[in-house]
């Protein structure tokens, strides 16, 4: 049996890349993260695929964006995480 091909959507690669850019200039919480422009043009993706993916990174606590101020790693907190956690255990 062949195993299922998954369709990824673009921002959801841009995660990756985003994930991958972090650990590999080894970023600290208050560094701040290249424009929207800077990695759409980096990445080959549209500013819009850049913007939602930093969205989903906001959302689960990684980074904090700032209108004016760009977009700053934050400091890593589980409080975040176990909220999200917790919303899943309580779905399933």
């Amino acid at each position: 049996m062949l195993p299922e091909i998954k369709r990824q959507n673009i921002y959801e690669q841009v995660i990756e890349h985003l994930q991958q850019y972090i650990i590999a200039n080894s970023l600290k919480p208050g560094d701040r993260l290249p424009t929207e422009l800077e990695l759409a043009e980096q990445f080959r993706v549209s500013r819009h695929s850049v913007r939602k993916a930093v969205k989903v990174l906001e959302s689960v606590g990684v980074i904090e964006t700032r209108p004016r101020d760009g977009s700053r790693l934050k400091r890593v907190s589980t409080r975040s995480l176990t909220g999200h956690l917790r919303f899943l255990f309580e779905l399933d």
